[in-house]
């Protein structure tokens, strides 16, 4: 049989501004989503049915009650403390955790080197062509000294997203801007 989990308890300052936070809507939808979790929780509203009343899985209540629990003493500090820092420890708080991942491969500097060679004339760089390749680009960025190595399936990717940013640049006189 399940056991009610124990309210929790919010500091005023930090009810008002939850409540307020439900109030706007001008904040991202997982902010208010979580506010609204935490003033049910204070309540004393079971998990299972905050779940039920706002659309989400009892995991995602008992997720948000127990990182509230983990910060309500450091939390509740703040609000005594440093009252004009809470909201922005209060959003901490509220923000989804960074995700591991394989960090990026190149560097943007290196995405624009790639992308401004593929904009120059292939002769300018000692290759004998009247058009730039992936496969030429690649292996020219690497003799060049951009990247260490690079594929041409990348490159393509870059000049996919280039072409697509740039044209949705504003045309002055009949030419890109």
């Amino acid at each position: 049989m399940r056991h009610p989990a124990p309210r929790i308890e919010l500091p005023l300052q930090v009810r008002e501004m939850l409540e307020g936070w439900t109030r706007q809507y001008t904040l991202a939808a997982h902010f208010v989503l979580r506010a609204k979790i935490l003033l049910a929780a204070s309540q004393g509203i079971a998990l299972g049915q905050i779940a039920r009343d706002l659309g989400i899985e009892r995991n995602t209540v008992k997720k948000w009650r127990r990182r509230w629990l983990e910060a309500a003493q450091r939390l509740s500090l703040v609000a005594d403390q440093d009252p004009a820092s809470l909201e922005d420890q209060m959003r901490t708080l509220l923000s989804d955790a960074s995700r591991p991942g394989t960090p990026p491969t190149f560097e943007p500097e290196q995405i624009v080197r790639i992308v401004r060679l593929a904009c120059s004339e292939p002769q300018e760089h000692g290759v004998e062509v009247s058009h730039w390749t992936p496969e030429l680009l690649a292996k020219t960025a690497v003799q060049e000294g951009i990247v260490a190595s690079i594929s041409p399936a990348s490159v393509r990717r870059f000049l996919k997203t280039s072409r697509s940013q740039a044209s949705s640049l504003p045309r002055v006189g009949g030419a890109a801007a």
